[in-house]
Order: structure tokens, then sequence, then C-alpha cells
């Protein structure tokens, strides 16, 4: 885990380039947040090289409704500017009850966790700490599949799952903002249950880059650095 303190557009420009780096060896699941991170995602994709693309993009996180309404992140996504022509794409809505929505994410989740070189997520985190749309004390954090669904105290959800996330060969956290530095100081410095800070479940996985512009101090060691 590196923790990188730095200004949101050479964040951009890193994932980019890995990204790149990614596609150049193989295909490429990338999975994408909402809220904050969304004129991220649409930043990164413009300096993304996708001449015969092997990308596919979805969603880590998406709000139940009829597809294309208002809260929809993918929804947002696109009326952000993301451009989805010349890539494969993976939609969460599909019209049909939330139970069968879940369902069918979960399965064609499944198949492109297998038939991807690479599997790439761009995490956000709330105030509160929670990710990839796995709220405190949810049902998300303790679901065994790989997608879950769940009335959130704002919207139904249609969420990865911590086994989901296990699947993620690199995790890029996007974190800006003051009201992200108490939970980022407790993540670098605590060790909670997953719980009461959701994110805490990135310390499982063996390729995490947090990008933030709260230059918090750290003691490095092996596996935590600020770039």
């Amino acid at each position: 885990m590196k923790y990188v303190c730095t200004p949101p557009d050479q964040a951009i420009r890193q994932i980019a380039q890995a990204i790149n780096r990614a596609l150049e060896k193989g295909s490429v699941l990338l999975l994408l947040s909402g809220g904050s991170n969304i004129k991220n995602a649409v930043a990164i994709q413009q300096q993304l090289n996708l001449g015969n693309s092997r990308l596919t993009v979805s969603l880590v996180d998406e709000r139940y409704g009829d597809i294309g309404h208002a809260d929809s992140n993918w929804q947002q996504l696109l009326e952000a500017g993301f451009d989805t022509s010349g890539v494969r794409v993976i939609p969460v809505l599909t019209g049909e009850a939330p139970e069968q929505t879940a369902d069918a994410f979960g399965a064609a989740l499944s198949y492109a966790f297998q038939n991807h070189d690479t599997v790439i997520g761009m995490l956000g985190m709330g105030a509160d700490g929670h990710t990839s749309g796995i709220l405190p004390d949810s049902l998300a954090v303790a679901a065994t599949d790989l997608v879950v669904h769940y009335q959130g105290p704002d919207h139904q959800r249609i969420t990865t799952t911590p086994v989901a996330l296990q699947h993620l060969d690199t995790a890029f956290l996007v974190a800006y903002g003051d009201n992200k530095r108490t939970q980022l100081e407790t993540l670098l410095h605590e060790s909670v249950p997953i719980t009461e800070q959701p994110v805490q479940l990135l310390k499982q996985l063996s390729d995490v880059r947090i990008y933030s512009d709260q230059p918090i101090p750290i003691q490095l060691d092996e596996t935590l650095d600020n770039a």
C-alpha cells in the first residue's frame, strides 16, 4: 500500500499510465466509482491509449432504479463525458427487479474476472469511511457473493462486496478534500473493524495506491510509503 500526496492532475496522469501499461500487456477490466470520482474517471479516459482496445468498463457500485435514472452512477458518468465508444461495457441496471439485477451483475463480473488479464479498481472513499458502495454496518460488509443488493440510508444499492474486491489486481483509492482527512488518518494509522470503516478492506489487497491532497505524516515501512 502506498500513500501519495499529490495534486489531482498528477494522480490522474499516474493512474492513466498504469492502465495503459496494463493494456499493453493484455485485456483490462476497469471498475469505476461514482460520486466525486466521476470527473476523475472522465479525465483518465482521455489519457488512455484505446487503439485496438482490450478495455472493459463497469462500476463497483450502482444506485438501483430505472435505466438512466438521474441518480445512477453510470448515467452521471455518461453525462460527464465518459465515452464508451471503442470499449466494452458491463452495465449494472437492466430494468429487472433489484435481486435479479444483482444476480445478473454478479454473474457478469464472475465471467469478466476470469476472462481479463488484469482487473483494476478506481475507488473512492466517503467521509464515513465507506468504499465501493460498502457502507459501515451494512449488509455488504459481510456478504459472501460478488454482488449484493441492499437499502442504504439514501439509495437502494447494487454493489460489489469484499469478496469481489479480492479479485482486484490493482486498486487506486482517490480521496481528495479536507473531509477525507480523518478517515485517511484512521486507515493509515489504525486497524479497525471493516464494519466500522469498510475502506480497511484495502489492506487485504496486494497492490493499493492511495491518492490524496492531505499531507498526512506516516511511518515509512515495507508496505506503506509516502511517494
